[in-house]
Formats: structure tokens, C-alpha cells, sequence
């Protein structure tokens, strides 16, 4: 059995087969499924231009950390002074060797306590 081969664009076929060169096909000859994927082709060609109907993520809110102020008060105090619940975003206090996440948080409050349970520093994030 030979199989068909494509060449530059030509369909080559056995002798008598039922394929010819692609130069040689009409208008209306079957081109192997090439209808079924013209519709395909425009849904891919509006692919790239689909995010730019996406609504776009909101803005973080502002923060509401005020790093030196919060620091010119609470630097060198003792940390059972610290009331989470007084201030208006979350709030860590982190004693030395404590394990901490990266993530950034512009509201969050950062106190960072010394050996003698002092606060070292106050940072926001």
C-alpha cells in the first residue's frame, strides 16, 4: 500500500487515487476538513484581544499604616502595652525567632519585639 505525501504544497497520491495537487483544486473541492476550520481560525485570531474586555482588578484601598508615628509611640515599650484591637488593620507582633509569611499588606502593622519583649521596631506590611 503506498500512502499519500505532501510536498510543497502538493498532494501526492498513487496512481488512479483519488487526490490531486492542491494547485489543481477548485473553489468547491474538499480540502481536507479546511471548512470545519475556518470558523476555529477567527475564534483564534480574537484570542489576543479577549483580556482587554476583562474588568480589571480594584485598587488596593490606601493604606492606612502610618510607620513614624507609630514608632515615635510605641519604640522601647513593653509589648503587653500593644492592643490589637485598638488599631484599624491587622497587626503582627513578632518575637525574635518567629517564623513570619512574605506577603505584603499595606495596612498591616508590624511590631517586632527584642529579646526583653521591647519593641524594636514598628514597620507596615
Amino acid at each position: 500500500m503506498i500512502l499519500p505525501r505532501v510536498f510543497g504544497g502538493n498532494r501526492l497520491a498513487p496512481k488512479g487515487g483519488a487526490f490531486q495537487p492542491l494547485a489543481q483544486a477548485g473553489p468547491d473541492a474538499n480540502l481536507g476538513g479546511m471548512r470545519i476550520l475556518r470558523p476555529f481560525s477567527l475564534l483564534l485570531a480574537a484570542l489576543p484581544v479577549l483580556p482587554a474586555c476583562m474588568p480589571m482588578a480594584p485598587a488596593m484601598p490606601p493604606a492606612t499604616c502610618d510607620e513614624a508615628a507609630l514608632s515615635a509611640e510605641f519604640l522601647g515599650r513593653d509589648a503587653a502595652l500593644i492592643d490589637p484591637a485598638a488599631f484599624p488593620g491587622p497587626v503582627r507582633i513578632i518575637r525574635p525567632g518567629d517564623m513570619v509569611t512574605m506577603d505584603y499588606n499595606p495596612n498591616r502593622i508590624n511590631f517586632q519585639l527584642d529579646a526583653q519583649d521591647r519593641v524594636a521596631s514598628v514597620t507596615c506590611g
